[in-house]
């Protein structure tokens, strides 16, 4: 199982979701030749504080973690994605999950990316520990609750809907 991640970097003057819309909708075969450059040389930032093995193709600059298991490829100057998996185990779950956290803010330092999660349909903006347990407790492992996470409590347990 993977736990997908898209990020984008902010247009001055339009939301989140206008953002995301512009870079997401716009479907390239190839990566922009007037990208690449800026890629390599932020890709190469990023391995010099994450452990990374860099490749690329055509279509992405693609990244793969070489003491854990999280990918990011770049499409585009301010567009990627992150693939994190999770399930195999708890500990290895865990080192993948913070290394993403670390590479989020990372991106957000470096460049200004912003993140829309799927898996909870929210657009991020504060990669915090709040972020991490919410991802964790999407993937089944966490023993945060959802009350520490989303900062509710509810009146029954989450299970009983009656």
């Amino acid at each position: 199982m993977s736990y997908g991640i898209s990020l984008f970097i902010p247009v001055r003057g339009k939301s989140l979701q206008e953002s995301y819309d512009q870079e997401y909708c716009t479907l390239r075969q190839c990566l922009p030749t007037t990208d690449i450059a800026k890629i390599r040389d932020l890709a190469g930032t990023v391995m010099k504080e994450i452990p990374f093995e860099y490749h690329e193709s055509e279509s992405c600059v693609e990244l793969t973690g070489t003491t854990h298991e999280v990918q990011l490829n770049w499409f585009a100057s301010t567009s990627a994605a992150i693939s994190v998996p999770y399930g195999r185990d708890a500990a290895t779950t865990r080192k993948n999950f913070d290394t993403t956290l670390r590479l989020l803010q990372l991106l957000e330092r470096l460049e200004g990316y912003k993140a829309y999660d799927p898996q909870t349909g929210e657009f991020v903006s504060q990669f915090d520990r709040t972020y991490l347990n919410k991802m964790l407790l999407v993937a089944g492992h966490t023993n945060a609750t959802m009350a520490d996470v989303f900062g509710t409590h509810f009146a029954k347990p989450w299970w009983q809907f009656w």
